[in-house]
């Protein structure tokens, strides 16, 4: 049976505050509508702090090793991920990748939220988060005729080409109205360098916003929020360790693929 670890909810007097890069844009409103909180398992800020600076060190530690132990992960309901069968615990890397870093604490759950996050300043009750982990690798980068910098899957054709803000994405299952309301998730974009094996940047866009957003590709049979969409609907997030952002990342891509000649042409 799963036990769950933690007093039941409680007013929060105290209020952490995340880790990390000091240059995000912290200038967002961290209220949010109550709808998509959690409801059924809720921890003391003592724990819930405890838990996200044990997993972050997990992370980072095989981020940098380039190793998976996540056995000892903490995940939302009070389990261990050494607790967890292989094959559950090997299905939820990107949740707890994507997690980690942004200060949430993953689910154990199959469906529903990815994990929970306290906000700082905000209310109570953790809310609901999806994560989305893209990675791209530095041989699929070219810069194009303008100096721009592409994904791209064969550098003789211009047309298999992709800008790096759309290539850098979270994909969506196709969905009906119903299951698109379940979506109504702050959601949670974290670029990734495959071939540094390291966290680029997270952005963040609220749970209403992502809603909208949603419903407007609804007839699309391909369901994707860009990072585009994530810079121009939303914001940089703190992270619980530093991280490049992708403003210093794209530009040292773009200089690099220009010194291996990796042209689009």
């Amino acid at each position: 049976m799963r036990g769950y670890i933690g007093k039941r909810a409680t007013m929060f007097s105290t209020l952490f505050v995340f880790e990390g890069d000091d240059t995000p844009d912290d200038t967002h409103d961290d209220t949010h509508d109550e709808s998509h909180c959690a409801e059924r398992v809720t921890m003391d800020l003592e724990s819930y702090q405890n838990y996200i600076t044990h997993n972050a060190k997990i992370i980072k530690h095989c981020l940098d090793t380039r190793t998976n132990d996540f056995s000892d992960i903490m995940f939302w309901e009070g389990i261990r991920g050494g607790d967890l069968g292989f094959d559950e615990l090997s299905s939820k890397w990107a949740d707890v990748l994507g997690c980690s870093v942004i200060g949430a604490l993953p689910s154990v759950e199959r469906t529903g939220a990815d994990g929970y996050i306290i906000y700082k300043g905000a209310i109570n009750t953790p809310v609901e988060v999806e994560t989305k982990v893209c990675g791209i690798r530095h041989g699929d980068l070219a810069v194009g005729k303008r100096g721009a910098l592409y994904y791209s899957t064969n550098l003789e054709n211009w047309n298999s080409k992709a800008a790096i803000t759309s290539q850098l994405a979270g994909q969506f299952k196709p969905m009906s109205e119903g299951t698109m309301k379940s979506n109504k998730r702050d959601t949670f974009l974290i670029s990734f360098d495959r071939t540094e094996n390291k966290i680029i940047d997270a952005n963040r866009i609220d749970a209403d916003t992502v809603l909208k957003l949603l419903e407007s590709k609804k007839e699309n049979t391909a369901i994707t929020l860009k990072l585009s969409a994530f810079q121009q609907h939303g914001h940089r997030m703190n992270t619980l360790w530093e991280v490049e952002s992708f403003h210093h990342w794209h530009q040292r891509m773009i200089n690099q693929t220009k010194a291996a000649e990796r042209f689009i042409l």
